[in-house]
């Protein structure tokens, strides 16, 4: 079975009236600055496919245009999209909400039942548990008890080269995800980085982060494609808001092509407040989100990459920083400069350049240009 989802029409709901938004195949962004409506598309996207579950689920072999509803009152919401059954395997639908990620140290305890059929990727898919590394734990304990019984499983070999290749970076490399019971009667889980066997909890916010993420959804998509040689290739629709939250800008800009890669099938719906992320993407749907007078605004721009693009220009012409990417120091500073200029006052240019000095990036080429326009105020002392 398959999904693609292809364009939600927001009639009318929390700010949004007569909304239209153009969705990609592979990835979608949004950006937009807090209250513009970022995460509310998410969810009403999300609530749009937890409301039609069931009869997806039971939709015959066809492929078929199909339009998802929900109505509430006055609210109204509907999108269209591409679907097949095929009788075998399930999209993977899930909305992760990585505010929820949890940052404490992880206590792992067994699952009274751990759900292995088809239908049990569903569970938790929308709420605010859909990031359960308690879950995950007891899935992948139950698969490393196979691989050592039989002597290998391929569920287990495929989740922990997903966690391997999104961990690891140009500086750290992972490997060895397993589970320890030396002090633990439930277990612990463990990874080695650099070499150095670690607990779960040594672990950063941000690998925490990224692990959680890729292993819940490739647990999930292995769940949903039984039969496949390959389950990671499986469809689905995922929705991920504030994809940025705890990672490193190294990581940001990596993020993406980890997933794209790793599930080229997924229809990724995402959050940010990065511009590292706008400029990493590849074949971007950009969608910008602006509140004027209580109304919510939507502009799509036709470019498909901002690879070129410096974060300042991202900053600047589509997170509406304008001037932002400079520090208020910084400008009060250089206003002062040029007003000394102006007044040919070499004794106060050069006093508001020492301040400047101190704050300027070690290599920053403006110390030179400041220089140049001092000497021209001490050309005409002589």
């Amino acid at each position: 079975m398959s999904i693609n989802l292809n364009k939600l029409y927001i009639e009318k709901s929390g700010g949004f009236e007569d909304f239209t938004l153009n969705l990609n195949d592979k990835l979608t962004v949004l950006i937009g600055d807090n209250g513009s409506g970022k995460t509310t598309v998410l969810s009403v996207i999300a609530s749009l496919l937890e409301t039609n579950i069931a009869s997806l689920v039971k939709t015959s072999n066809d492929s078929i245009p199909l339009t998802l509803c929900k109505s509430h009152h006055n609210n109204s919401a509907y999108i269209t999209c591409n679907y097949y059954n095929n009788g075998i395997s399930l999209p993977v639908l899930v909305y992760y909400r990585c505010n929820t990620i949890q940052d404490e140290n992880i206590e792992f305890s067994d699952l009274r039942t751990l759900e292995t059929d088809q239908n049990s990727i569903y569970i938790e898919a929308f709420s605010n548990k859909s990031f359960d590394f308690n879950r995950f734990f007891n899935w992948f304990r139950w698969q490393e008890k196979i691989h050592q019984e039989i002597g290998g499983n391929n569920s287990y070999s495929i989740v922990r080269r997903a966690v391997y290749q999104t961990l690891g970076d140009g500086k750290n490399t992972f490997d060895n995800l397993f589970v320890t019971w030396l002090k633990n009667l439930q277990g612990d889980l463990r990874i080695d980085k650099n070499g150095t066997q670690l607990n779960i909890n040594q672990l950063s916010s941000g690998e925490k982060t990224l692990l959680i993420l890729v292993a819940d959804l490739s647990r999930r998509l292995i769940t949903a494609n039984p039969e496949s040689d390959n389950p990671l290739h499986g469809d689905g629709i995922v929705l991920i808001d504030e994809i940025d939250l705890h990672l490193h800008p190294s990581r940001q800009r990596a993020i993406l092509q980890d997933l794209t890669s790793i599930f080229p099938n997924i229809q990724f719906i995402i959050t940010t407040n990065s511009p590292i992320i706008v400029q990493s993407a590849e074949n971007i749907n950009l969608v910008l989100l602006e509140k004027k007078e209580e109304q919510i605004t939507i502009t799509q721009p036709d470019i498909t990459s901002y690879k070129g693009w410096t974060v300042e220009e991202v900053l600047d012409e589509l997170m509406g920083l304008g001037g932002g990417t400079l520090s208020d120091t910084y400008l009060e500073l250089i206003k002062q400069f040029d007003n000394a200029l102006d007044e040919d006052n070499y004794t106060k240019a050069k006093k508001v350049y020492d301040e400047l000095d101190k704050i300027l990036h070690p290599t920053s080429n403006q110390r030179k240009l400041l220089r140049i326009q001092m000497s021209s105020l001490i050309v005409g002392l002589h």
